[in-house]
């Protein structure tokens, strides 16, 4: 999860990405997200870096950390009986 620091101007709505690509080609028309899975998919091909290493978590920054090591990787739900 990144949180944007105080310094950033950081502005997204559903939608953004059409309405930039919209202004940029006029021609373009290219429709506005319908529902929330054609928004994330919007976003998501705009901006890759929101997947936060979803695809490979082994590739996150904090499996090399010594003391974060199987901390939170790898966790297991218990049985509940």
């Amino acid at each position: 999860l990144h949180f944007p620091k105080r310094s950033e101007t950081v502005m997204w709505y559903p939608g953004l990405a059409s309405g930039q690509a919209n202004l940029r080609d006029p021609n373009l028309h290219r429709a506005e997200p319908t529902d929330l899975l054609e928004a994330l998919d919007e976003v998501n091909s705009e901006d890759p870096w929101r997947n936060h290493f979803r695809d490979t978590p082994e590739k996150h920054p904090a499996c090399s950390i010594s003391r974060l090591k199987d901390k939170f990787f790898g966790i297991q739900a218990q049985d509940a009986a």
